[in-house]
C-alpha cells in the first residue's frame, strides 16, 4: 500500500510539474529544475550517500566529492524540466543538438542498433533525431518499476515519433525490428546483473 502511495504520488509530481513548466519559456524551466536538483540534494537520505559512495570508489576514498554530487543533482533537475517542457523544446530543438555526420543513419536502407550512454539529456536527443530527420526510432530501455512514471515518459517519446521497447519484450521482437529497417537506441551504462550484462573496467574496476 505504501510504495503504491508513494508510485501514486510521484506520478502526480510530475504531471503537476508538466503543467507548471509547460508554461514557462524554455531558460525558466531550467533554472526551476536545477533548483530543484539542488533541494533534492540536500534532502535525500537514499541515494546521495550511495551516490557519494560510488564517486568515491572512482575518485578515491580522499576526493572532495561534494561539489560534484551537487552538480550531478542540479543536472538531472534540469534535464527532467526540459523533458517535462517537451512543448515547449519542440521548437528550439536545432539549437540544442548537433550532429556529427548524420548522414551514416540517414543513408541506411537496413536496420540500425545505436549504442549510446547517460550523457546530456539523452532523452531529448532521441526524440531531436526522430523529429527532425523524419525517421522513427525505437528506444530499447529497461522497465521502470514506476508504472505512472513509465507511462509519462512513453507518452512523451510518443509525441516525437519515438517508440519504447523494453526489456520485458523478447529478443525475437528485437531482431524483427532490426531486420525491417528500424533504428533501435539503446544505453550501454546500464546496472546490470552478471548474467545480464558485460563487466568492463570503469576508473580501474569492473562496471
Amino acid at each position: 500500500m505504501r510504495a503504491w502511495l508513494s508510485d501514486r504520488a510521484t506520478g502526480l509530481a510530475l504531471r503537476s510539474f508538466e503543467w507548471l513548466l509547460g508554461r514557462r519559456d524554455l531558460e525558466r524551466a531550467r533554472r526551476r529544475g536545477t533548483r530543484l536538483g539542488r533541494a533534492l540534494w540536500r534532502i535525500d537520505p537514499r541515494w546521495r550517500p550511495l551516490a557519494e559512495t560510488q564517486a568515491r570508489l572512482a575518485l578515491g576514498e580522499n576526493a572532495d566529492v561534494g561539489a560534484l554530487i551537487r552538480a550531478n543533482y542540479e543536472h538531472y533537475g534540469k534535464l527532467l524540466a526540459e523533458l517535462a517542457s517537451w512543448q515547449t523544446i519542440r521548437e528550439r530543438l536545432d539549437e540544442l543538438f548537433v550532429y556529427e555526420r548524420p548522414e551514416i543513419l540517414d543513408d541506411l536502407e537496413g536496420g540500425a542498433l545505436v549504442v549510446s550512454a547517460h550523457l546530456g539529456n539523452w532523452e531529448v536527443m532521441g526524440m531531436h533525431y526522430a523529429l527532425t530527420r523524419k525517421r522513427p526510432i525505437h528506444a530499447l530501455v529497461k522497465p521502470i518499476h514506476n508504472r505512472r512514471v513509465e507511462r509519462w515518459i512513453n507518452e512523451i517519446r510518443a509525441s516525437y515519433n519515438v517508440t519504447t521497447v523494453t526489456t520485458r519484450d523478447n529478443a525475437l521482437q528485437v531482431r524483427k525490428l532490426l531486420r525491417s529497417g528500424n533504428i533501435l537506441v539503446t544505453l550501454l551504462d546500464q546496472n546490470s546483473l552478471y548474467h545480464e550484462g558485460v563487466f568492463v573496467p570503469f576508473f580501474g574496476r569492473p562496471a
